[in-house]
């Protein structure tokens, strides 16, 4: 604001009551959904008056320097900066904490990690947690408050994130209880011996799909940190490696609990239990109603970790597995697969290795056809008759358990249910 703006404003003497429709004004022109409301909330942060006293106080004269900063604030929220982030605050779980642009604002729904978090501590009081991507540190001070004798530690990759946590732990007086490590998820953990030592894993990871953050609210697509939002292709990447990663510092029946996005919760339990390594317990829903956490017991016994990647020796015995359980007269597409020398098998065989990729949401079938084309399966249609053992008459089908073979283990496959291919036709629709 130029000076002879502040002084057309000292003069004109602008009141409480004629600054509240000002910004008020500017921001439905903005398209702010609750313009009254936010203007009186950035009226209070300048004034340090209540929208009570704001109407009490209505004929007050508002001071230029005032008048400015909140000309100011109402600016920024009309370009739809997040009016947690002019304000510097969010309540979370009862709590206050402060937010800078650096971290993801807290979300209610969160509030469900917190209280499943607590309930699985409930017997143990002294457990060890970890708050994976901590950004505000809502989480682990929610936590900490309700768990006095639990040790926490929260994880950031980001500096300006854990600056802004460690901020929150000090302010509720936690910060000689939680200790705050940076890292890429639980990589600092490794430097600190925690190999199977650790109770509980939560945490809130970016689960938003690649395409669809140009459809979020500008408040959410600008301005808050892209780190906190994108999640790969199908939002789910994130999940992914705290899968992997997460058996190596568990305890045996140590608990991981993740926030997911909307229809996300099938795909992560179905991985989780693909891994060997978890049994889901609970899908736990929001106050929409919507599947918010899906909470993993570590089994205790499961295969070894191979530090989240499935090494080639076993990816081979699983092309093998699958290969070897179709023979020529049940797969016509097989001599296009086997025929050659040892040297061609051998790069076809690599080539069906590489194809056995776990780290993904489609499961991709080691075999192909004469053609070169490849089947992939994602729980609607395969499309050849290699993958489906014989089930009667003309026709092809999954017959239940230990029929269905999904490149890692032989298991019942409730995905191809129904499906029927014309017989001894590899290439064939399904119908």
């Amino acid at each position: 604001m130029s000076t002879e703006q502040l002084g057309i404003a000292a003069t004109s003497a602008v009141t409480i009551r004629s600054m509240l429709a000002e910004a008020e004004r500017s921001l439905h022109a903005a398209g702010i959904e609750q313009p009254a409301l936010e203007a009186a909330w950035l009226l209070e942060h300048v004034l340090h008056l209540s929208p009570l006293m704001q109407r009490v106080k209505a004929e007050r004269p508002v001071p230029a320097l005032d008048y400015a900063r909140v000309l100011a604030l109402v600016a920024r929220r009309a370009n739809r900066e997040p009016l947690q982030y002019l304000l510097g605050t969010q309540e979370f779980c009862g709590r206050e904490f402060r937010v800078t642009s650096a971290v993801l604002i807290p979300r209610p729904e969160s509030v469900v990690l917190v209280r499943e978090a607590i309930r699985r501590c409930g017997q143990n009081p002294a457990a060890i947690v970890v708050d994976v991507g901590t950004g505000s540190g809502c989480l682990a001070v929610s936590v900490a408050s309700a768990l006095p004798d639990a040790r926490v530690l929260a994880i950031d990759a980001s500096a300006d994130a854990l600056a802004v946590a460690q901020a929150n732990m000090e302010q509720h007086g936690l910060d000689a209880r939680i200790e705050c490590m940076q890292g890429d998820l639980l990589a600092p953990l490794a430097e600190c011996g925690f190999v199977s030592q650790i109770d509980v894993i939560v945490s809130n990871p970016p689960y938003i799909p690649d395409l669809d953050l140009v459809t979020l609210q500008p408040e959410v697509r600008c301005f808050e940190p892209h780190l906190a939002l994108a999640g790969g292709p199908d939002g789910m990447d994130v999940h992914r490696r705290l899968l992997q990663q997460a058996p190596v510092y568990l305890k045996s029946d140590g608990v991981l609990l993740l926030e997911v996005g909307l229809g996300q919760a099938a795909a992560v339990c179905r991985e989780a239990e693909e891994s060997g390594w978890f049994r889901t317990y609970d899908v736990l829903r929001d106050e929409g109603g919507i599947d918010r956490v899906v909470c993993f017991e570590k089994k205790e016994e499961g295969r070894n970790p191979q530090s989240g990647a499935v090494n080639q020796a076993s990816k081979r015995q699983r092309a093998d597995r699958l290969l070897n359980s179709h023979g020529p007269n049940h797969y016509p597409g097989w001599q296009a697969v086997t025929r050659g020398s040892a040297h061609q098998r051998g790069e076809k065989r690599r080539a069906a290795d590489s194809r056995v990729d776990h780290s993904w949401r489609r499961r991709v079938c080691a075999f192909e056809y004469a053609s070169g084309r490849r089947c992939t399966h994602d729980g609607e249609v395969a499309r050849h008759a290699g993958h489906l053992r014989r089930a009667g008459g003309e026709s092809y089908g999954c017959a239940g358990a230990g029929d269905c073979f999904h490149g890692s283990a032989v298991r019942s496959c409730s995905n191809h249910a129904g499906l029927r291919l014309s017989a001894g036709t590899p290439g064939g629709q399904a119908r």
